[in-house]
């Protein structure tokens, strides 16, 4: 292989290639499908039934045979780029020896590690987060959801970090620390105050500065909210909110299984919470979808060593989510072969509504319509289809003569 492809790029297929001539093994050939110009190498690790290393060395073959070119190779850089938040390094004297590392980052994302890892200490997590101390909730979120995708250590993923990979590491702990201690409103208040002792921040209209009276008070509500905390029902609510979170995390990554199952469990701790289960019907349909999927690698990796149970996993595949094309062109052909056409039929027809563009799935439907006899007029309607789509298809045209016997 003569480079690493990035997570974020695009690939398509060469459309100068034959696949014709291509012998390649049933998970190679998966993942060749997955690739359609619009997913990104990361959307084809996940989904992939392979470990994200099996999946890339797949991937880099496919592009060393010519059978896969890359569309948008920098496509990752250009948005964590534009996430960059202009810094002030304050005079900071960089060591040419680490920025002139043989590594994949840019120049100005070198320069802002070296300085964050040096100045953690110093920094206050506002200066870290590259917002003012007065910052709303929401610019909060927002330059959080900004650095993360620079400083997050899964963003660059399979990169050459060399000796920038532990100083990611540090510098997106400290991130995390620094989002949550600015979103929790007392931990904040808490953290302000410091901050404005020390005068390294002035008091914001809402900053207070306590007397015994005002002291007492904070104390009490402190005493009340762990008393709160301590009540078995705000447990398990609090126990809902963060599978929520970690569902919508899961949601942010495109990783619908993971966020049906965290959904799930926050819908059993707090079973009265109406935007957990909008939420995990919105994304019903994706997950099943994702689940299909790894259900026909397993099928297909027993198919081709000529395993038994295949055809139970084609079957739990079709019923968890009834739009595969794949899985229902693998039963229509297993029932043909059974000669059971009444079973092979709806399988055919149901991957044609799925994809009515797809030659393979009408012509397996026109070849069980013929079996019938008396479909022959459905079968030609198909056959037209097919050669509006292929005009050149020399299967089609032989069953369309085929299909005017019955006449």
């Amino acid at each position: 292989m003569e480079k690493i492809v990035l997570p974020g790029s695009v690939l398509k297929l060469n459309e100068k290639a034959d696949l014709s001539t291509l012998k390649l093994t049933p998970l190679e050939g998966f993942i060749l499908s997955r690739i359609d110009g619009r997913n990104s190498v990361q959307d084809i690790y996940l989904l992939s039934s392979l470990d994200t290393e099996s999946t890339a060395v797949i991937i880099n073959k496919l592009i060393d045979l010519g059978i896969v070119v890359v569309v948008a190779e920098e496509i990752e850089t250009k948005k964590t780029d534009n996430d960059a938040v202009k810094r002030d390094f304050r005079g900071y004297i960089f060591n040419l020896i680490e920025l002139n590392e043989d590594v994949s980052l840019t120049v100005d994302l070198r320069k802002e590690i070296l300085f964050l890892y040096d100045n953690l200490s110093l920094l206050t997590y506002y200066e870290l987060l590259g917002i003012k101390d007065d910052a709303s909730t929401e610019q909060v979120k927002d330059a959080y959801r900004k650095q993360s995708k620079r400083l997050h250590p899964d963003m660059h993923f399979r990169k050459n970090l060399g000796t920038y990979g532990p100083k990611l590491n540090v510098i997106y702990s400290k991130l995390v620390v620094a989002h949550g201690t600015l979103l929790d409103p007392g931990e904040c208040q808490r953290y302000r105050q410091e901050l404005i002792k020390r005068k390294i921040i002035s008091p914001g209209p809402n900053d207070y500065l306590e007397d015994a009276d005002e002291k007492e008070r904070r104390l009490e509500k402190e005493r009340q909210d762990r008393r709160q905390k301590n009540n078995p029902m705000m447990a398990r609510i609090k126990r809902a909110q963060f599978f929520y979170a970690a569902a919508l995390e899961s949601v942010g990554k495109e990783n619908w299984i993971e966020a049906q199952t965290n959904l799930k469990l926050a819908i059993t701790f707090d079973n009265y919470n109406e935007l957990y289960k909008v939420k995990a019907q919105q994304i019903e349909e994706l997950a099943n979808r994702a689940v299909s999927e790894r259900l026909i690698q397993r099928a297909m990796t027993l198919e081709s060593y000529g395993q038994d149970g295949y055809i139970d996993l084609y079957m739990q595949a079709v019923k968890i989510y009834p739009k595969s094309i794949v899985a229902n062109l693998k039963l229509a052909s297993h029932y043909s072969d059974m000669t059971d056409w009444s079973l092979a039929l709806p399988c055919a027809e149901k991957a044609v509504r799925a994809d009515p563009n797809n030659v393979e799935a009408r012509l397996i439907l026109v070849r069980i319509l013929l079996k019938l006899k008396d479909k022959s007029v459905e079968a030609q309607k198909h056959i037209q289809k097919v050669l509006t789509l292929e005009p050149n298809n020399t299967e089609a045209k032989e069953l369309l003569q085929k299909s005017k016997k019955w006449f």
